[in-house]
């Protein structure tokens, strides 16, 4: 419904607005024709009066707080964010690379160096490239198994992440700078092992990524990496 017949006039003799001056041409227009006001009700008999008075003894404030509130509330056409960066449909899957700032694929059977971490320890670093999976409410775990006897090495958790649109893959988005932590690098060091990935996002879709890889130490001290 849109204000009682007599309210905006009343509003608008109600004395000065900010700085002394009227509202501009138009204003009190738009402010009628913003659409219905909030609970479908008329004011009840003598609050348009009430209105007046105190728009009056405020300066006329009163008057751009209610132009305010009924903008707000008046509906705008747009959709809210529903977090669609990332374009989603009904067959997601996702690569997984490497790289610590930007995706490189990785090949079956290559070499992939351990990288240093800053408490002593070493992990692999993951990069994540999707297509169809929602950018929000993604969580990725991945698990190191040695690929000779399909055991675990125990190196294994899972973390929620962000993913954004790809710089350089247009219609995909990316995961870069994933520390996937290798529990006991010296067990592993040499020796091939399967890193196995899954991703699932916020509306239930899921998927599952493994790749076989030559674990090697970093460069030049292989000693800094500890097991824990």
């Amino acid at each position: 419904m849109n204000p009682p017949a007599g309210a905006i006039a009343a509003l608008n003799a109600s004395g000065p607005v900010i700085g002394g001056m009227n509202p501009p041409a138009g204003a009190i227009a738009a402010l009628n024709a913003s659409g219905p006001v909030i609970g479908g009700m008329n004011p009840p008999a003598g609050a348009i009066a009430t209105i007046a008075t105190l728009n009056a003894s405020l300066g006329g404030v009163l008057f751009y707080t209610l132009l305010i509130l009924v903008s707000a509330c008046a509906p705008s056409g747009a959709e809210p964010d529903a977090g669609s960066g990332c374009p989603t449909h009904d067959a997601p899957s996702f690569e997984v690379g490497t790289g610590g700032a930007e995706f490189t694929a990785i090949s079956e059977g290559m070499p992939l160096p351990m990288a240093r971490g800053i408490q002593g320890g070493c992990h692999f670093w993951l990069a994540l490239r999707t297509d169809g999976f929602a950018d929000r409410g993604a969580e990725v775990r991945y698990e190191i198994f040695d690929a000779a006897s399909g055991q675990s090495t125990g190196s294994t958790a899972a973390m929620q992440l962000r993913l954004t649109p790809s710089p350089s893959a247009l219609g995909r988005c990316e995961y870069v700078g994933y520390t996937a932590f290798i529990r006991d690098p010296a067990a592993i060091a040499g020796t091939r092992v399967r890193i196995e990935v899954k991703l699932r996002d916020a509306l239930g879709q899921s998927s599952v990524v493994s790749h076989e890889v030559l674990a090697t130490w970093p460069e030049p001290d292989p000693s800094v990496c500890q097991s824990f």
